[in-house]
């Protein structure tokens, strides 16, 4: 299973009266319910993490693995899109 994982507002909530917490790492906390959600998802069914968020290329693959496990999220696969094109 492949779950294509996009962060603003799906891992980090959009709450524009809020500015995000942010970790030492430098980027933003994760949603707890959204931890628990994910973590349950990828432990039942072992999917692989495709990031296709606009912060994909901000980051090598091994250091999204060190910002998930920081989060709580122990994810054995995550991989990124390319680019991002418009169609």
């Amino acid at each position: 299973m492949l779950i294509l994982l996009d962060i603003d507002g799906v891992m980090v909530p959009a709450t524009s009266w809020k500015r995000p917490e942010f970790l030492s790492d430098g980027f933003s906390m994760f949603s707890t319910q959204s931890v628990e959600a994910l973590q349950k998802i990828v432990l039942e069914t072992s999917a692989r993490i495709i990031l296709t968020t606009s912060h994909k290329n901000t980051y090598d693959i091994s250091k999204w693995h060190e910002i998930f496990k920081a989060r709580g999220l122990n994810v054995q696969s995550i991989d990124k899109l390319p680019n991002n094109h418009l169609i």
